[in-house]
């Protein structure tokens, strides 16, 4: 199962009441030594008994002062917590994870503990004194899992103690041990991790960031981030050539780092594929550095609630995709008080939604649009050649590019005829390749011809893949992201390898070069020639495990490579589609350098 929760024990492995009882006590072999008889006492407890009597009866039993007592409660307010506690414990709710506490101690002294754990808010606090028990007995454990509502097989718990190793364990969690103090195990402990921090007691389930790609398992997606942002800037220079206003299409990545790069020189526009990803980047709406967000296909009825509910709650400018007059008449249906801004989408040769220009049922969607109600605002007309992905010239990208406008343009022009008095319509015209023509000779081509104000959008220009490769346009060098394996098995006679990633980490999208469905370089490999780096195909594909086998059509440079290829090696694989293998994976680990240690983690949205 996976995990949905990460619960804590409070006072050792979130706070470090070590030093606390060591203060009170005088020294620290006295706090020791009180603390493990306090800890006797309450394993052996079972039934609830005052937190308080259980540290005075252990104060006496240790032979401290009568006031050891009395300044352990009296600075109760002043714990702290371990130093990367409060990190750790942002990091996994921003991961997603459920937060909860369970702790050997009164409800008020439980409480105010939790107020000095940085203000991070859990979803379930169970003290003792609630329970009734103390740990390491097994209701205070099963009543926090009903507190959060998950079975015991979803929950990660993290002792301070060692008796909550198997205390948790034997209600069915999992269990990792964070022994600060380094205390002795207690018997039948069997923790799946055992750190002396945070971080390491919880490695894997805080992310990738400081590991060197050694440390990291695979099959992993990775991400490098200069590469990306330099693939920003060139589009960015590309829309600006053209005299175009940029809309940044967030699908491929679907992260809130990458929004952020793509719309870091003061574009605030972006395209959409799910209503996930709106809910994604709700901090940029919030922060104002998205403004405007195009839901970029026509709704489905059930959507259309949700989105109207987005937009009043963001407040940001939410346009729609519209291409079927019965698509107008829901939005109207609908309960939002607000305008809904549409595009009206322009079929340009991919045939996959939208009308023709010359359709009399686009003149018909436009006569529905402009005569409709209030609710209904013509934002402009939305061209995309997916077909382009078929070019193999920067000329014939360009051809495909001109198409989009002129299309989009005449679109405008029947809609300015029904309407002269238009608000200024927005032509939106791009897909990657024909977004990597646009230039400023394009602009000069296309003088006067705009009935409008021309945007440029485009989604997979900061990643980019085999796809994207071979048009030509952009070269190995440029591709940002890959997926990394390792290898499982070498087959010397029939010269391929076994790798551990299939269908489910690569996905199967046909290419350019039939049959092959990546390419792939053995690691370490010479940088300097990436042509000669990714010496290898991926020639088949089941669910987990791929097959590569070496490019070269050579017997002599095939038997070669092959020999060379040790069991347990790195294998980085460029996809043919960076769309869909993302989606295979949870985030992305990200680097600086092709070789570097990850430098952060970005979590992509999932779902719809």
């Amino acid at each position: 199962m996976a995990t949905k929760a990460v619960i804590f024990d409070l006072l050792t492995a979130l706070l470090d009441s070590w030093s606390f009882w060591n203060a009170a006590a005088g020294s620290e072999d006295a706090g020791r030594r009180w603390r493990t008889r306090y800890l006797e006492l309450t394993y052996a407890c079972g039934a609830y008994r005052p937190y308080e009597d259980l540290v005075a009866e252990s104060a006496i039993d240790t032979g401290l002062p009568a006031d050891a007592v009395s300044k352990l409660l009296a600075s109760w307010d002043s714990l702290q917590p371990w130093p990367e506690a409060v990190e750790v414990l942002k990091t996994l709710r921003n991961r997603g994870y459920g937060l909860g506490v369970v702790t050997n101690c009164s409800a008020d002294l439980g409480r105010r503990a939790i107020a000095r754990c940085g203000g991070v808010r859990f979803d379930a606090v169970v003290t003792a004194e609630e329970s009734g028990f103390y740990k390491p007995n097994p209701k205070p454990y099963n009543d926090i899992l009903a507190a959060l509502g998950v079975d015991p097989a979803d929950a990660l718990f993290v002792a301070g103690s060692s008796a909550d190793v198997p205390g948790a364990a034997a209600v069915g969690m999992q269990v990792v041990w964070h022994n600060r103090a380094n205390l002795p195990a207690f018997p039948g402990s069997a923790p799946l991790r055992e750190g002396r921090t945070l971080q390491e007691s919880l490695h894997g389930f805080l992310g990738y960031k400081g590991l060197t790609r050694s440390e990291i398992s695979t099959p992993s997606l990775y991400l490098n981030r200069k590469k990306f942002a330099e693939n920003c800037e060139r589009m960015r220079q590309r829309a600006a050539g053209l005299q175009a206003q940029f809309r940044v299409h967030i699908k491929t990545h679907k992260t809130v780092e990458g929004t952020e790069i793509g719309l870091s020189h003061g574009e605030d526009r972006i395209v959409v594929s799910t209503l996930k990803e709106i809910e994604h980047v709700a901090p940029l709406i919030r922060k104002g550095t998205v403004r405007s967000v195009l839901y970029g296909l026509p709704p489905a009825k059930t959507y259309i609630p949700r989105l109207a509910s987005l937009k009043r709650r963001l407040g940001f400018e939410l346009i729609l995709m519209i291409d079927h007059p019965s698509q107008i008449s829901m939005l109207e249906a609908s309960n939002l008080e607000d305008t809904w801004s549409i595009f009206i989408k322009v079929d340009c040769g991919t045939h996959r939604a939208g009308l023709e220009p010359q359709s009399p049922l686009l003149t018909s969607l436009i006569q529905t649009a402009l005569q409709s109600s209030d609710k209904i605002h013509i934002y402009g007309f939305y061209c995309h050649s997916g077909h382009s992905y078929a070019s193999n010239s920067l000329a014939e990208a360009e051809g495909h590019l001109l198409n989009e406008i002129t299309a989009a343009s005449d679109a405008a022009r029947q809609c300015l005829q029904l309407r002269p008095d238009h608000p200024q319509l927005t032509i939106s015209v791009g897909a990657t390749p024909t977004a990597h023509a646009a230039s400023s000779s394009v602009a000069e081509k296309i003088q006067n011809l705009i009935p409008g104000k021309l945007e440029l959008h485009a989604g997979n220009f900061g990643l980019l893949d085999l796809q994207q490769v071979s048009t030509g346009l952009v070269a190995l060098d440029h591709v940002s992201s890959w997926v990394e394996a390792e290898v499982c098995s070498v087959y010397p006679e029939r010269q391929e390898i076994l790798v551990n990633v299939g269908t489910l980490g690569l996905a199967r999208e046909p290419g350019r070069e039939p049959g092959v469905w990546g390419r792939a370089m053995i690691l370490p490999a010479e940088m300097e020639d990436l042509e000669k780096a990714y010496a290898w195909n991926v020639v088949r594909l089941s669910q987990e495990h791929g097959i590569l086998a070496p490019r070269t059509t050579d017997p002599k440079e095939k038997e070669e490579l092959v020999n060379k290829v040790p069991v347990g090696a790195r294998v980085r694989i460029i996809p043919q589609h960076a769309c869909i293998t993302g989606a295979m994976y949870d985030s992305y680990i990200v680097v600086d350098e092709d070789e570097g240690e990850c430098v952060d983690e970005w979590v992509r949205c999932r779902g719809w």
